[in-house]
């Protein structure tokens, strides 16, 4: 495991092609029930999301300054299994679309975004490891539990960073990690990551390659997330391949539809490049990727948390 290459093995998974154009597109026309919302059977459309705010109670003072227009057709398709509201509310968060004086919203509303101050590695944290509660680490993992915490100076190179991870980490067992920069560590739902490297649409991105999550952990301080792989039994998986993986970056993972909880695949490694010069990334399938999309997908994928390993940065820690 650790900083090889290895593919993504699902326990009891099976591969579904993606769903006919014609039933993974949702009507934008219908009424959306609150049945269909539960489910994440839905589109959204701009007024809709208005419409949704409103409901909620956000004061009109507030709803002047969100900037729903930076949504974009993949922020507005509910992922299955979540509620619209959260959804909507973390996608604008995510985008920095929010106004910055939030206290006017419900204090329900603000449970659903994440706590101020929580951009330092949290004191219970310490160069030794050991084992702390998730609630006590103010990190957005959704699940009550002890995991392993450690915190690690970074090191020249993200190579070398996670040999010094891969150390406190078993031989035998089959991983996925998740590196995030500790400042912009989001939500743990299916939020959309930054354009360009969003290619499988909104999902939580893991990877079975330590040193390719210890690098998206960011220049500052980082955290990276151990997960043991998570059973799939139930969920519908999806491999992308070749032209497949092609047709599924191309359209932003639009193309799959609501249906489908996982997508495993290779990652494209000139995906801002590609983006520049207006054409489709070329994927690398010896580095690969398993993206979460649902909400029963990454509540499995929580309660397989067995560590947080945090990144500092000993330039800031001076």
């Amino acid at each position: 495991m650790g900083t090889g290459t290895t593919l993504i093995t699902l326990q009891h998974h099976r591969v579904h092609a993606p769903p006919s154009s014609s039933s993974s597109r949702p009507n934008k026309r219908r009424r959306l029930s609150p049945a269909v919302w539960d489910t994440g059977q839905a589109v959204l459309t701009l007024p809709e999301v208005q419409v949704l705010l409103i409901s909620a109670g956000v004061p009109g003072s507030i709803r002047a300054h969100i900037e729903t227009t930076r949504l974009t057709p993949s922020h507005l398709q509910i992922p299955k299994g979540l509620q619209p509201l959260e959804w909507i509310l973390k996608q604008l968060h995510h985008l920095d679309a929010l106004p910055t004086d939030l206290d006017l919203l419900p204090s329900y509303l603000l449970e659903l975004l994440p706590p101020k101050g929580t951009a330092e590695i949290p004191a219970v944290v310490t160069a030794t490891p050991q084992r702390v509660a998730l609630s006590e680490l103010h990190l957005p993992i959704p699940v009550s539990a002890c995991v392993w915490t450690l915190k690690l100076p970074r090191l020249t190179t993200a190579a070398a960073t996670a040999a010094s991870i891969q150390r406190f980490l078993p031989a035998d067992e089959q991983l996925l990690f998740r590196g995030t920069d500790l400042k912009t560590r989001g939500f743990f739902t299916p939020v959309l990551p930054a354009a360009a490297s969003a290619e499988f649409g909104p999902g939580l991105y893991t990877t079975p390659n330590l040193e390719y999550a210890t690098h998206l952990a960011g220049v500052g301080c980082g955290v990276v997330y151990v997960f043991r792989v998570p059973e799939a039994q139930g969920l519908r998986v999806f491999e992308a391949r070749g032209k497949e993986w092609d047709g599924v970056v191309r359209t932003a993972g639009r193309r799959l539809g609501w249906r489908t909880d996982v997508v495993v695949g290779g990652v494209s490694r000139d995906c801002w490049e590609a983006k520049e010069n207006r054409r489709a990334p070329k994927v690398d399938e010896r580095l690969m990727q398993c993206v979460w999309r649902s909400g029963e997908a990454c509540r499995r994928l929580a309660e397989g948390c067995v560590a947080v390993f945090f990144i500092e940065d000993v330039q800031e820690a001076v």
